[in-house]
């Protein structure tokens, strides 16, 4: 990012609109037969999962940003509407990782991110995903980037000037491509990239990447399981009444299922950035959307 380019400048002056998303799924069709039969609202996230939501503080778990700073700006700015509009004290943010790749601006959305975090007027926290970690294991060995470029690390390169590698280049360009990669990252954003957090905790709210498997207590995940998603992580719910929020699948729509939450909405090829909005007992969607 240019030198004084805060991120805000780059949002576009366009209608900004906030989708209160119901809760899909089963929990929909409950909220029909909650009409009907007068249930409480208790009994509700009962018959969805085993417990209703309760973080410690009040929550935005944004999804997959993959190269779209445009996206992460006007979200941003439509979170910080809506914690002023509804006068929410001492939230925190969290990314659930995917940074980069896929889509054209990766390099911004470094820097961006790395400018919320060192505004002390918010509270962050940034996960790791998949795509972080295929990114250094190419910067920490470039002979395995192959499968890096091919899912997203070409327009991510590009985003830092660094054009026409490919996954069919050969073993001297792909060393030199990360040579001059690891130059035009820095070491600050290096530093970030090799920081990131696996999970965060809020109650009885779990938030990652790509999931956690449902048969294994939440302090015995290992990391691949958490970046790139266990087998069974769908096929069943939990069984500790922990939530878990999470990104790394692409959907059409955000989604709440069983004790799952997921906030992948494809924001590189579908225009839609989303963040779910949870607090004691309620669970809502914002979507940014170009």
């Amino acid at each position: 990012m240019a030198p004084g380019l805060k991120w805000h400048a780059l949002i576009q002056p366009q209608t900004e609109k906030i989708r209160h998303l119901r809760i899909q799924h089963k929990f929909s069709v409950l909220q029909k037969v909650n009409d009907r039969f007068g249930w409480t609202k208790q009994q509700m996230w009962q018959k969805q999962f085993n417990a209703k939501p309760e973080p410690e503080v009040p929550l935005y778990v944004i999804g997959d940003i993959h190269g779209r700073c445009d996206l992460l700006t006007r979200l941003i700015s439509m979170i910080d509407a809506d914690v002023a509009s509804r006068n929410i004290d001492n939230h925190m943010t969290v990314f659930v990782g995917d940074y980069l790749d896929r889509g054209p601006q990766s390099a911004l959305v470094l820097s961006v991110i790395q400018e919320l975090l060192a505004d002390t007027k918010r509270r962050i926290v940034t996960l790791k995903g998949n795509h972080e970690a295929m990114l250094l294991a190419y910067l920490d060995d470039p002979l395995k980037g192959r499968r890096w470029i091919k899912n997203g690390g070409f327009e991510t390169l590009q985003s830092y000037g660094i054009a026409n590698v490919t996954e069919d280049s050969d073993d001297d360009k792909l060393a030199w491509a990360s040579e001059q990669f690891r130059a035009s990252l820095g070491q600050n954003s290096i530093a970030f990239l090799e920081g990131l957090d696996l999970s965060y905790t809020s109650g009885n709210v779990f938030v990652c990447h790509a999931g956690a498997d449902p048969a294994l207590p939440l302090d015995k995940q290992d990391e691949k399981a958490l970046i790139w998603g266990p087998d069974n992580f769908k096929k069943k719910k939990r069984k500790d009444k922990i939530w878990v929020v999470h990104g790394h699948y692409a959907e059409s729509a955000p989604s709440i299922d069983q004790g799952r939450i997921s906030v992948d909405t494809g924001a590189y090829f579908s225009n839609q950035l989303t963040a779910a909005r949870i607090l004691s007992d309620e669970i809502k969607f914002i979507t940014a959307e170009i």
